[in-house]
């Protein structure tokens, strides 16, 4: 723990879980971003963390000017007192200790925390919204986390002094669905991985340890609804029945929190349909070799339904590796000519793109921007939300 107080004071919600890796992962690409900059303009950060965080992911953090680690509420009990309190006298105490300890500058990212309150002390409340897929696909929510997120979103509208959106894409839906009457200051930032791509495993102990012989497709993402394996199932079908082999690789793990028995329909299919032999499913894997395993596959698959800003693709780019993606408005914001598309439904049109890179087409040369640049803007970007004077 270091005490430089003539730095700028950031608390640093670590936010997500295993059942939700991507919020772990864009906290960490945070922290790894800030330490791009020049020392001078590196923050001291607080990290604040619910008690059920996994212990293994607060040790991955790697800064200089870091107070490691501060619950927000460090037990079952005292998250339910905390709640309660809320609720009764319309102030979040801990929070403010927090704030007050450690004299905090701003704090991001907030999600939850200002659904019904704010604190009165004076700190800078920076939100973030992932995205706003219960407004587009709510067939995969109850009733109860649609109110939840609602809730939840109103609250970052009217009480956050910035809110992060992850993509043009995203803002455009926060203007629609909660932009009437919001106090909050929209900032479109980019979610950038950060990976030392020369510290991945070797080719030959990735495809030993996972049993990955010969030319296979990856897809990264859990297995929830939106993520749309289904229609991967149907293209590897159609290849089976005109005789065409493939292999597909999936990693993540088989629980969707929302559709407790979603893995159990596409496991059915893959039964009747006798695709076994096409398929690796490769479990929730540490970091280094999900990443290891999307650079040495044939290309990557992102047939997701929706997404904020997706994490599979900023780390294709820096793997500089190919993904075939469904045709989202984000995935193009994303990742423009340098994918090909397919409607979420259309699994002949992505049978076919799998086809092509078996048959030896060529993917597109591909023209990533620049991953320095945009560590840089992101950083400074968020500087200038926490800081009262603009970074020099």
């Amino acid at each position: 723990m270091v005490n430089q107080t003539n730095r700028t004071r950031l608390g640093i919600f670590f936010t997500g879980s295993y059942n939700w890796i991507g919020g772990l992962y864009y906290v960490l690409n945070v922290v790894k971003t800030l330490n791009a900059l020049p020392d001078r303009q590196k923050p001291e950060l607080v990290i604040l963390c619910s008690y059920n965080l996994p212990e293994e992911m607060i040790d991955k953090f790697e800064y200089p000017y870091i107070h490691k680690v501060l619950h927000y509420h460090s037990t079952k009990l005292e998250a339910g007192f905390i709640k309660g309190y809320k609720k009764l006298f319309k102030r979040d105490y801990r929070l403010e200790q927090l704030i007050d300890t450690y004299r905090l500058d701003a704090i991001f990212p907030c999600i939850e925390i200002l659904a019904e309150v704010k604190p009165k002390h004076p700190c800078k409340l920076i939100g973030w919204i992932p995205d706003f897929q219960h407004h587009f696909l709510p067939d995969f929510f109850d009733e109860k986390e649609i109110e939840k997120r609602n809730k939840r979103y109103t609250g970052l509208a009217k009480r956050a002094d910035y809110l992060v959106l992850s993509s043009h894409d995203a803002k455009g839906h926060y203007e629609q669905f909660y932009g009437k009457g919001a106090k909050a200051v929209p900032q479109v930032m980019n979610f950038i991985s950060i990976v030392e791509v020369d510290n991945l495993p070797e080719e030959k102990v990735i495809r030993e340890k996972y049993g990955l012989n010969g030319p296979y497709f990856m897809v990264a993402n859990q297995f929830w609804q939106h993520k749309n394996h289904r229609v991967v199932l149907e293209a590897i079908k159609l290849l089976r029945d005109q005789g065409q082999e493939v292999v597909v690789a999936m990693s993540g793990r088989k629980v969707d929190n929302r559709a407790p028995g979603f893995f159990n329909t596409l496991q059915a299919y893959i039964d009747d349909h006798s695709l076994t032999d096409s398929l690796n499913f490769l479990g929730f894997m540490p970091r280094e070799d999900q990443l290891a395993a999307m650079k040495y596959s044939v290309a990557v698959l992102q047939p997701s339904k929706f997404e904020g800003w997706s994490t599979v693709n900023e780390d294709a780019k820096v793997l500089n590796q190919f993904v075939i993606c469904a045709d989202l408005a984000v995935n193009r914001e994303q990742m423009g000519d340098n994918s090909w598309y397919f409607d979420v439904n259309d699994a002949a049109t992505l049978a076919s793109y799998l086809v092509k890179l078996l048959n030896g087409e060529a993917a597109p040369t591909l023209e990533y921007p620049s991953r320095e640049k945009r560590i840089e803007d992101f950083a400074t970007d968020l500087m200038r939300m926490v800081a009262p004077v603009p970074v020099t």
